[in-house]
């Protein structure tokens, strides 16, 4: 509500100040969803992958190739998730539903 309206006088130069000043607020909220979603599903994986290798007694060799094998696999997986979301939802949306 404006100033005025609660009977608060407000000075003409803050005022002028008042009309000029506009917020900014966060958009991003859905790119910063995927961002979290994406990072703590990086991690946890390829670190589960690697332990339960490491736990088989299987050589260093083998536990990072099968690491970096995951992580693609992983990017692959969750990009396209993130694409068929964001398709079926643009679906819906000009659909009407």
């Amino acid at each position: 509500m404006a100033a005025a309206e609660h009977g608060i006088r407000v000075e003409p130069e803050r005022k002028s100040l008042l009309s000029q000043h506009t917020e900014k607020h966060f958009t991003a909220g859905e790119i910063v969803r995927d961002i979290i979603i994406g990072v703590s599903d990086g991690l946890t994986v390829p670190f589960a992958l690697a332990a339960g290798l490491s736990g088989a007694n299987a050589t260093s060799s083998i536990v990072l190739t099968a690491g970096i094998a995951e992580v693609a696999a992983g990017a692959i997986s969750m990009g396209l998730g993130g694409y068929l979301a964001a398709k079926s939802e643009n679906d819906n949306y000009l659909s009407g539903l």
